[in-house]
């Protein structure tokens, strides 16, 4: 059977195994003509390469993995913290200095998980209302 293969007008090309390792090094910091340098390109066509949109798309997909891997580790770590400032706050030979350095830090960190158990309340009301005026779809958003 000698059918034609159709590829959708939205499908995200394949990078080659250059192109993925490029995307690697921008999402590690590295600017693109420095990434074209290690993976052997010239820096213009490392340039070319960054504004391509699959390459945008790989570098940005392994950004968040990278940023979801760190948020998952300090939150790991977020206990010891806790417990840590809470050591300082309880420990009657601690200078006045630490323990007020630690009470700061647990109300700083009080009002920033406020702020986002807000923010997060705002989104699942605009995620509602997404769903009521557009019937479950984007709306015209590019999500």
């Amino acid at each position: 059977m000698g059918g034609t293969l159709t590829v959708p007008a939205n499908a995200v090309p394949k990078l080659t195994p250059t192109q993925k390792q490029f995307a690697a090094l921008v999402a590690s910091g590295l600017t693109p003509s420095q990434a074209a340098a290690q993976v052997g390109i010239a820096p213009r066509t490392g340039r070319k390469w960054a504004s391509k949109p699959a390459v945008a798309e790989e570098i940005e997909k392994i950004s968040n993995e990278v940023t979801r891997s760190v948020k998952l580790r300090l939150r790991a770590l977020a206990q010891q913290a806790a417990a840590a400032l809470e050591q300082v706050l309880i420990d009657a030979k601690a200078p006045a200095g630490a323990k007020v350095s630690a009470a700061k830090a647990v109300l700083d960190l009080l009002l920033r998980l406020d702020e986002l158990e807000k923010l997060d309340e705002i989104e699942k009301r605009l995620s509602k209302l997404e769903t009521a005026v557009c019937g479950g779809g984007l709306c015209g958003s590019d999500r």
